[in-house]
C-alpha cells in the first residue's frame, strides 16, 4: 500500500517538473535560462516551508522581486554540499525569475494534500523538491568546458599552466586543478582506485577526510595550492 506522504511527494515531483519543463540542448550547456528558474524554484520551496498555501507577500518583496539573493541560494545549496558559486544576485535581478516564481506557487498551491502535512513533513517535502533543484545546478557545473589552446612546442607543464591560467579566469581553478592531480595519482598509482569525487561536493557530505585518500595519506585540494597529511593508519 502506498503511505499518503509517498503520493504526495510523487505528485509534488511531478509538479516541480512540468514546471520547469525540458531544457533544450542549448539551455542545458550554457544553464542561462534555466539559473533564474532553479533560483526561484529554491526560493519558493524555502518559504512553502513556514507558510502553506503561498501568498504573493511570502515570496515577494514590495519592490516586486522574488525574495532571494545570492546568500540566500548559497545557503540552499550549502545544505546539500554544493560550495562553488552558483549565481552572485540568487536570479533577483531577472526579469523571469518573479512569473517563473508565481508560476510554481501556483501550481504547489493547486495541491491540496500539502496543506494538511504536520510542519515536519511539509518541510521535508520541500526539502525534496529543492534536492531535485540541486541536481540541475550539478549538472550545470559537469557541463562546463575550457577550450585551451595546445601548442606542440610546449612542455607538458607550460600546457598544465596554460589550463590553469584559463581555468582561473573563468574561476574553475580549483575543480580543474582537483581533476588534473587525481589524473595524476591513478598514474603514479596504476594499482590503486583513485576515486574521482565531485568537486562541487563538499569533503563532510561524502564522509571523506580529504578531496583523496591514498593509503595513510590525505590529499587537500584548495586554489590551486596542494597539501598533504600524513595520517597513522588506524590499524
Amino acid at each position: 500500500m502506498v503511505r499518503r506522504v509517498d503520493a504526495i511527494e510523487e505528485k509534488a515531483l511531478d509538479t516541480l517538473t512540468a514546471w520547469i519543463g525540458s531544457p533544450s540542448d542549448k539551455e542545458k550547456k550554457t544553464g542561462e535560462i534555466l539559473r533564474y528558474a532553479v533560483c526561484a524554484g529554491l526560493a519558493v520551496c524555502e518559504h512553502a516551508k513556514y507558510s502553506f498555501p503561498l501568498k504573493d507577500a511570502d515570496y515577494i518583496t514590495d519592490k516586486n522581486q522574488v525574495k532571494t539573493g545570492g546568500p540566500f541560494i548559497q545557503g540552499s545549496l550549502d545544505r546539500f554540499g554544493i560550495e562553488k558559486t552558483y549565481t552572485s544576485e540568487g536570479g533577483r535581478t531577472t526579469r523571469g525569475t518573479v512569473p517563473a516564481a508565481i508560476a510554481l506557487a501556483n501550481r504547489l498551491n493547486a495541491l491540496s494534500e500539502i496543506e494538511g502535512l504536520p510542519a515536519e513533513e511539509r518541510k521535508a517535502l520541500f526539502d525534496l523538491l529543492q534536492k531535485s533543484l540541486v541536481e540541475l545546478v550539478r549538472d550545470f557545473f559537469s557541463r562546463q568546458r575550457l577550450e585551451v589552446e595546445f601548442d606542440f612546442s610546449d612542455s607538458a607543464t607550460q600546457f598544465i599552466r596554460k589550463i590553469v591560467a584559463t581555468a582561473k579566469e573563468r574561476n574553475q581553478a580549483g575543480a580543474i586543478v582537483q581533476h588534473l592531480i587525481g589524473a595524476k595519482l591513478a598514474l603514479r598509482f596504476p594499482d590503486l582506485e583513485i576515486e574521482n569525487h565531485s568537486y562541487t561536493t563538499a569533503d563532510k557530505q561524502l564522509g571523506r577526510r580529504g578531496d583523496f585518500e591514498i593509503q595513510d595519506t590525505i590529499f587537500h585540494v584548495n586554489r590551486c595550492s596542494l597539501r598533504s597529511t600524513h595520517e597513522k593508519n588506524a590499524e
